[in-house]
Parts: C-alpha cells; sequence; structure tokens
C-alpha cells in the first residue's frame, strides 16, 4: 500500500525528540484513561515502533501522521516486519494502540469498534490479577489473551452469562485450542482457564464443579527437560558473532547473560544501566514471576560485554 503524498507528507525532517515526548504524553493519556499497566506497556511498544517507521522508512512527523499512515503501517509493513528492535505485531492490538495515539495527537482516529461485554469481563479479571494475585505483566498478558478467546467464542459480541460457563463449555474449548499445540502450550492454556475459573468462584459466579470440566494435559516426567548444549557447541555460539557491529556487540552481550548468568530473555531484555553495581560486580535482576529481585555476581568476560 502506498502512502499518500500531499497534504499527508510533510515536507520537514522529523524531531527525534518531539516524537519521544509525544510517546510519553502517549503513556501518560493511557494512564488517565485507567488501562492496566500491562496494556500500557503493550501500546507504548506500538507506538515506539509505528514512530520508527514513520521516521526511518516515510520521514513522517509523528505529530502529522493520519489514519491513512496508520493503514499503511498495518497493513505494508507489519506483515514482513524485519525491524532490529522488534515490536508487538498482533494487527488486532497494534490498530487499537494506534487508535489511541491518534487521539493523543489529536488526529481523527476513524471509526472504532464499541466495547463488548467481553471487554468489560476481561477488564476486571485483569484487574483480579493484577491487584489480588500479584501476577506478573507476561503472566496478564497470556492469561487474558486465553480467556478472552474463550469467552468470545461462547458469548461474542453478546452479555456475559453467568449460568452459560458449565463444565462442558471450558473442556471443549481447550480441546479445540489444544489441536495442533504441544503440550506445554495446552498445558498453560488449562491452567490460563483454571485461573479464570477461580476468579469466578470467589465472586459466587459458578458452581464449585466448574473447573472439573478442564482436562488435565499429559506431561511425562523429564519430556520438558531441555538439550542442553555442550560446551563446544556455547563457544561456536558465541563466536558467531560480529562485534564489530554494534547490533553484533549487543547480541554478544546478550547471550552472555543467557548463557553465563542464566538469565531468562525477559530478564536480559528488562536489563537497565542502573541495574549494575560495577564497583561491587554485581547485576540486579528486577523481581518477574518469583516476585523477588536477584543479585547475580558479574564476570570480567560478561562486564566487558555490558560495556
Amino acid at each position: 500500500m502506498s502512502l499518500p503524498h500531499d497534504p499527508l507528507r510533510p515536507s520537514r525532517i522529523p524531531d527525534e525528540k518531539v516524537a519521544a515526548e509525544i510517546v510519553e504524553a502517549y503513556a501518560v493519556a493511557l494512564s488517565a484513561r485507567r488501562l492496566a499497566p500491562s496494556t500500557i506497556t503493550r501500546y507504548r511498544q506500538v507506538a515506539e515502533h509505528f514512530a520508527a517507521w514513520c521516521d526511518a522508512d516515510h520521514h513522517i512527523d509523528l505529530a502529522s501522521v493520519r489514519p491513512a499512515h496508520v493503514d499503511a503501517f498495518l497493513s505494508a509493513h507489519l506483515s514482513h516486519c524485519a525491524c532490529a528492535h522488534g515490536g508487538r505485531r498482533a494487527i488486532a492490538e497494534c490498530r487499537a494502540a494506534l487508535r489511541h495515539l491518534l487521539r493523543t495527537i489529536g488526529a481523527p482516529a476513524g471509526p472504532t469498534r464499541a466495547i463488548t461485554a467481553v471487554d468489560e469481563e476481561v477488564a476486571l479479571y485483569e484487574r483480579y490479577l493484577s491487584e489480588v494475585c500479584g501476577a506478573a505483566d507476561q503472566t496478564r498478558v497470556h492469561r487474558i489473551r486465553h480467556v478472552r478467546a474463550f469467552l468470545t467464542s461462547l458469548f461474542g459480541v453478546g452479555p456475559v452469562r453467568d449460568e452459560a460457563l458449565r463444565p462442558t463449555c471450558f473442556g471443549d474449548f481447550l480441546t479445540a485450542r489444544a489441536q495442533g499445540c504441544r503440550p506445554g502450550t495446552a498445558g498453560v492454556i488449562s491452567n490460563d482457564l483454571r485461573s479464570y475459573v477461580r476468579y469466578l468462584q470467589l465472586h459466587g459466579r459458578c458452581a464449585d464443579d466448574v473447573g472439573a470440566g478442564i482436562p488435565t494435559v499429559a506431561r511425562w516426567r523429564l519430556a520438558n527437560v531441555p538439550v542442553h548444549l555442550q560446551p563446544s557447541e556455547v563457544k561456536r555460539f558465541l563466536h558467531s558473532f560480529d562485534r564489530q557491529t554494534v547490533r553484533g556487540r549487543r547480541d554478544y552481550a546478550m547471550a552472555l547473560c543467557l548463557t553465563v548468568l542464566g538469565l531468562r530473555a525477559s530478564e536480559v531484555a528488562d536489563v537497565r544501566l542502573a541495574d549494575v553495581d560495577w564497583r561491587a560486580g554485581t547485576l540486579t535482576v528486577r523481581a518477574g514471576k518469583t516476585h523477588r529481585a536477584r543479585v547475580l555476581p558479574v564476570t570480567v568476560q560478561v562486564g566487558r560485554a555490558l560495556v
């Protein structure tokens, strides 16, 4: 899809500082609209991705974007995105995030989807996960995704009726979704549905036997133990990065955090400069799913790569 030229494309070169200020104001606006913190984080990632596309690919001033630019980003770029920084690529999520961005900028956002009863139910469930369970952001993301899919398959855009939440509904949904999934993924969906059932039971909205309709996914003993790399393979892996380039040095540092420090991918992505105590030679890993921060020693090899 080609972008329109006049009057949508401005002639002046975009200002990165202005774009950063708009994204920051966008996050503040989302918070004022009482969106969940996890949603704000995901929407901000979409806005940053869109801003980078506007700047690098089309020299579009973020303050001057219009719905046509959003349509071009969604249809022509997102499906084959190869941006170095990555970003969220779900079309529906990106469209929703950019509608909020257009509203923040003051541009006409076009027709918006009406809020359904499922949307309201999911919002209440996410609040329960955050305030009652204290679930981590990533945990809330996949639980909300699966519960939304379940409720949409059952009710569509109609009202959410508690009497319709029978054990067979949960079992049928899991059986259908598990087709083609790995046992681990099916197990995650099963756990997410059980979490939603506990939420319903806490509020007296379903019978105690509803959870019995969610089948247990077979997980054979030691089946999930990963096949680890041999020391020679780790060495070849670390030597595969081109440390003459900025991207290669970054990837090498990330690989060392994974292989030497044993960090999860999400923990590596969350590392900030302030987390490193250079005098003590330690790295503070922020609280994640365990809700406890950890302090790890930084080896000379890892420290040099981070520098």
